[in-house]
């Protein structure tokens, strides 16, 4: 539809990023009915029981203690089901990132003349600064093994920037790692040792360079004044 219609980078996004989240809903939603034979809070409750269940038996046989393993397994899934909202728009976002480097490969120099407006990835000052912020109150929750509604919000809201802070973070690693240097090297070896200890943490942390880089690199702007 956007296509065919010729409109703009950013409402093709919404578009798909829109329909995506709600396919994805919709299909959990549906596969909760058709599992509980019904749909209401009830099932959802179900749901989150089932998933409790699932987790307790992933840590049986494990030399953890049944207290420790309840406690844990339970700020699991309150978190999981809690971060759900934003899995789906992350997803659909991923799948736009997707659609995007796929039209940008095969229209390759037709794109500008076929879509006005940039197709480069990017986040904005405000953005950059609202998923620190985020990172830093969502991970808070590990210390205190617990879910509140802020670090909640927090959380999905962190899964919605995600793709675009981590796309960021990783070119940013990139160009340091071609660079060299003692530092540079530091800073792109560590995603990769995060990754056999927690990809999600790794995730997370490339998210938070690729804020932090549009952070300084603007503010940096500003103080030598570069257009």
């Amino acid at each position: 539809i956007c296509l065919v219609n010729k409109k703009d980078p950013i409402t093709t996004a919404l578009f798909a990023i829109s329909a995506s989240a709600v396919f994805i809903i919709a299909s959990n939603c549906l596969s909760v009915f058709i599992s509980y034979d019904h749909f209401g809070f009830d099932a959802f409750e179900f749901y989150a029981a089932d998933m409790n269940n699932a987790f307790m038996e992933m840590l049986e046989g494990q030399n953890v203690g049944i207290l420790a393993q309840k406690v844990y397994v339970s700020f699991i899934t309150r978190l999981s089901v809690s971060l759900l909202p934003g899995v789906c728009v992350m997803l659909a976002v991923v799948q736009v990132f997707v659609l995007i480097a796929v039209l940008k490969m095969i229209l390759k120099e037709r794109l500008k003349s076929f879509h006005k407006g940039p197709w480069a990835v990017s986040l904005s000052m405000v953005s950059a600064i609202v998923n620190i912020l985020c990172i830093m109150a969502f991970m808070s929750c590990f210390f205190s093994s617990s879910v509140t509604t802020f670090t909640a919000v927090a959380g999905n809201i962190m899964l919605i920037l995600a793709p675009a802070s981590t796309i960021l973070g990783f070119a940013f690693l990139m160009i340091g790692f071609h660079k060299g240097g003692f530092i540079n090297l530091i800073f792109s070896a560590l995603p990769i040792l995060m990754l056999f200890w927690s990809p999600q943490i790794a995730i997370i942390y490339i998210s938070f360079i690729g804020s932090a880089n549009v952070i300084f690199a603007r503010i940096a702007m500003a103080i030598f004044k570069i257009k």
